[in-house]
Parts: structure tokens; sequence; C-alpha cells
């Protein structure tokens, strides 16, 4: 049984699209010079997208809305408005 080490997410990286995996770029017929966007090491860590304050605060306002729902207590337009979300019909 052979122990091959586990990559993580973090662990993942994709091929540099500036220099193509290289970590070089050419400037002409012998002038290279370190690519800056990988640091020379031809390949950038795979990242997912990040969550948006946009979402955050839908989240937030669906929550609180559910909150005011399930407390028992009947949510006022008034009070719906104050916490930031649009009374249902």
């Amino acid at each position: 049984m052979t122990n091959t080490p586990q990559r993580s997410c973090s662990d993942q990286r994709v091929v540099c699209p500036t220099c193509g995996g290289s970590g070089t770029l050419r400037l002409g017929d012998q002038s290279f010079r370190t690519c800056l966007d990988c640091l020379g090491q031809g390949s950038l860590p795979a990242l997912e997208a990040a969550e948006t304050t946009a979402a955050v605060r839908n989240e937030s306002a669906v929550r609180t809305e559910a909150a005011l729902l399930a407390g028992g207590r009947t949510a006022g337009k008034s009070r719906l408005r104050n916490a930031g979300i649009s009374a249902a019909r």
C-alpha cells in the first residue's frame, strides 16, 4: 500500500494564463522577464467565488422576516419596512 499525500482544495492550482505555465514572458528576440502574475511559478491558486455583500444582506433579510412571522406576532407593514423587508400581499 503506497502512502500518497492528499491534496486539499487550497493546494489546487491552475496554469497561469499570462505566461502559459512557463513563468517567464518573452519581451523580444533575446529578452525575457519573470511573469509577475504568477511570480515565476507558472501556476496560480484555484480560487472559488466569494460570497457577495448583497447575498449576505438578502439572507439576513429572509431570516429576519422568517423570525418575525414565526414569532406568533403579526408583523405589520411598518415593522417590516423598518427591518428593510417589503410586505407580501
